[in-house]
């Protein structure tokens, strides 16, 4: 599977050890433990719905503590990200904490879409960002999962890679940013749980 350096040569932003070890065992507890807000929903003509052939993970809650210290050091990255893509960055959308379960994934989709009738929020989001709480392993253990890839398209030009995706293997700690635009999926996790922060940037 590629590692980060890979993904690095093609543009996409990383940051290993954006976390320290002992701040993703924090964040891991709270929201393995957590109290389930909902279901993620997916977005179709403008309404949010659940539709869980498309999208099966949920939203947790974590402590106000944690939460304004992963918004503030994920908004502090705002400059880098800019110059990083070449583009001027106004808001920032509030993190979500996501937890996937053994069986559940995201299919293929953009976090961004130029359709009228998609929420304005979604119009104006131009870089995702996905923070990875806990890394894979082949086997269960603790604090891990296995599966739950997330996969970037359209990494290479030329009609002889169009619809090939590529693999980022997740880090504990990694900070991985890319084009709203770009298309991506998360692979079904096989064992253990995915912890990951996401947020936007318009």
């Amino acid at each position: 599977m590629p590692k980060a350096d890979f993904f690095k040569r093609f543009g996409i932003y990383v940051r290993e050890h954006f976390l320290s070890p002992e701040q993703c065992k924090r964040i891991r507890e709270e929201m393995t433990s957590s109290e389930v807000i909902e279901p993620a929903k997916v977005t179709s003509k403008g309404v949010d719905v659940v539709r869980t052939q498309s999208r099966s993970t949920r939203l947790v809650r974590v402590s106000e503590e944690t939460w304004s210290e992963i918004k503030a050091l994920m908004q502090a990255q705002g400059p880098d990200l800019a110059e990083h893509f070449g583009v001027e960055l106004n808001s920032f959308e509030t993190p979500q904490y996501l937890l996937y379960r053994e069986g559940d994934f995201f299919y293929a989709h953009t976090d961004s879409s130029d359709d009228p009738n998609a929420h304005e929020y979604i119009r104006d989001r131009k870089v995702s960002l996905v923070l990875f709480v806990n890394g894979t392993s082949d086997e269960p253990w603790e604090g891990s999962f296995g599966g739950g890839e997330l996969i970037l398209y359209g990494l290479i030009e030329g009609a002889a890679w169009a619809g090939k995706g590529f693999p980022l293997e997740p880090e504990e700690g990694m900070l991985v940013g890319f084009p709203s635009d770009m298309m991506h999926e998360v692979n079904p996790v096989t064992h253990g749980e995915r912890c990951t922060v996401v947020a936007w940037y318009h």
